[in-house]
């Protein structure tokens, strides 16, 4: 395991930065970064074993390109941020012809229910959207690497941002889609994993069955009695993970013991 700062991969001009936009958009400047990597925000988390095959199958990411309309539910929404994301989509790609060119891979029966999503989409020429899992995420490197030669100037401007900013930024979903824009993909189920809130009663059951083989578990600004509920959380994990992985063995040596 290997702990990188920020000044090890992203350009000193964009540092400081208060943003994970700039850091996400950057991931493929990380030093002896594999071509074919998975991206885990710091809360996912895996309750069951996994292989290769879940996030790579012939070299292509495996992934669900559900079509699902952008919703905003307040001013400073991701959603306005996702909205920027698609306007980049649909200036490169024409939606009608790239499921022309692979149907099979959007009218997919591992897309379960979800697929209904997708065919009350269908008449509308652009893309709308996508439905976004939240879980972790499999990227190609080049595919960071051609959209920074497309669009250098938008995402230069991003990366100046110190802080988010819902009007203009894009993030790394961008890349996610434009991978779907370019039939790059691999049909995975979006049933895999579970994306929950930490004041879900389901939260806590859920680690404990190992339901699903991965989950994300998203903050809340509601949250009263922070130390129950990370208590409760983590007494899940402990009860379903009582030993240190190697990877955290290795830190605590790293760190000095303290993890």
């Amino acid at each position: 395991m290997r702990i990188t700062d920020h000044r090890d991969f992203i350009p000193l001009n964009y540092l400081p930065t208060f943003s994970a936009n700039p850091i996400e958009l950057n991931l493929h400047r990380l030093p002896e970064l594999a071509e074919q990597f998975v991206f885990f925000n710091d809360d996912m988390f895996l309750l069951q074993p996994v292989r290769p095959e879940d996030f790579f199958v012939h070299g292509l990411p495996v992934d669900d390109a559900v079509l699902s309309p952008i919703m905003l539910t307040k001013k400073q929404d991701i959603g306005n941020i996702v909205a920027n994301d698609m306007a980049v989509i649909n200036t490169y790609f024409d939606k009608r012809n790239v499921i022309k060119q692979a149907p099979g891979k959007w009218m997919n029966p591992r897309y379960g229910q979800k697929l209904l999503r997708t065919l009350c989409l269908m008449p509308w020429r652009h893309f709308a959207g996508f439905y976004n899992d939240h879980l972790p995420q499999p990227f190609l490197k080049q595919t960071f690497c051609e959209i920074w030669y497309q669009e250098a100037d938008l995402l230069e401007e991003v990366c100046t941002h110190r802080f988010r900013d819902y009007q203009r930024d894009v993030n790394q979903w961008l890349m996610r889609y434009w991978q779907f824009g370019k039939n790059c993909f691999i049909p995975g189920s979006p049933y895999r994993g579970k994306d929950l809130n930490v004041l879900s009663e389901e939260t806590v059951p859920h680690i404990l069955k190992r339901k699903t083989r991965m989950i994300c578990i998203n903050d809340s600004d509601e949250i009263s009695d922070f130390a129950k509920v990370r208590e409760n959380v983590e007494h899940a994990f402990q009860q379903i993970f009582p030993e240190r992985s190697r990877f955290e063995k290795e830190e605590k040596r790293e760190t000095g013991g303290h993890v």
